[in-house]
């Protein structure tokens, strides 16, 4: 048979096909490698974590969490009372309870002064992909309107105003979720399908974009994700570059206010949890043409 050189159209067509399949594949599989987090470790250094996830099945302090006081508060308790236990206040009791496998908090408090129980993470900043949920039931209001029950992301050293990412419970019908950054505090206070109660479990979820500086939040019952209580997103480009190093629950300190214990929140956390999306290969119709993204 002589050769004319050229392909036949059968032959040329199901050529075509073929690379459209491995086109489709391989944008497939990029796609999903692109939104894999990271493993549940994450890397370490310092106690510091890339990822987190705690349900709080045995003793939080001996896994890295610790209650987080200013340098002046820390050394006046430790003066009074030396222990080898988490220092005590009159701005904050945080106890774990084996039975109920959760951490109670009464977020009462004095003044300024910086109380949390946190675990440290691996910095987060404005150009960090990254998601995480907060699992907690709320046992009694405050009846104090100035002190919220405060949970999220933290900067050490800092104000709960300043390198926060937060969620804010003023009352069963004002919530509040914030980022705080060096330029400003970009703050939602979403209208909720229900005014929340004591009793059933929560679950707070957000996820940061930085390609498109978005904050998603969310917030439903722990057994009901399809029946969101809000969600919302919002632009952070205006609060500027932020910075975030470690994740747990706070005693507002924004103001002088006085909160006792009667008046104050009280609540229960059952789970945390914490991941970042690591760099993946973003491809193209053709395989092989990836740029990276985080």
């Amino acid at each position: 048979m002589r050769s004319t050189g050229r392909i036949p159209r059968s032959v040329a067509w199901v050529a075509g096909q073929c690379l459209c399949v491995l086109s489709a594949l391989a944008a497939q599989v990029c796609a999903a490698e692109a939104d894999d987090p990271e493993p549940r470790d994450g890397d370490q250094t310092n106690g510091r974590v890339a990822a987190l996830l705690e349900h709080f099945r045995s003793d939080p302090v001996a896994h890295g969490w610790a209650l987080e006081v200013d340098a002046a508060d820390r050394e006046n308790r430790e003066t009074e009372q030396p222990s080898a236990d988490p220092p005590r206040s009159c701005s904050t009791h945080t106890d774990w309870n084996g039975d109920h496998q959760s951490l109670k908090i009464v977020a009462h408090r004095c003044g300024q002064r910086r109380h949390r129980f946190v675990h440290p993470l691996a910095r987060q900043n404005t150009d960090a992909s990254f998601f995480g949920s907060i699992d907690f039931q709320i046992s009694a209001f405050a009846t104090d309107r100035h002190n919220a029950a405060v949970m999220g992301l933290f900067q050490a050293d800092q104000p709960d105003d300043t390198g926060s990412l937060t969620l804010q419970i003023w009352d069963a019908k004002t919530v509040k979720v914030q980022l705080a950054g060096e330029a400003a505090a970009v703050t939602l206070v979403p209208d909720l399908a229900a005014a929340l109660v004591c009793g059933p479990v929560y679950r707070f979820s957000f996820r940061y974009d930085p390609r498109t500086a978005t904050l998603h939040a969310t917030l439903h019952g722990a057994s009901d994700p399809a029946a969101p209580i809000f969600e919302a997103s919002v632009a952070t480009t205006k609060a500027g570059r932020f910075a975030m190093d470690e994740f747990g629950v706070a005693m507002w300190n924004v103001d002088a206010t006085t909160t006792e214990p009667k008046t104050a929140f009280h609540y229960r956390v059952l789970a945390f949890a914490f991941n970042r999306l690591r760099a993946r290969p973003t491809c193209g119709p053709i395989p092989g043409n990836c740029a990276t993204r985080s």
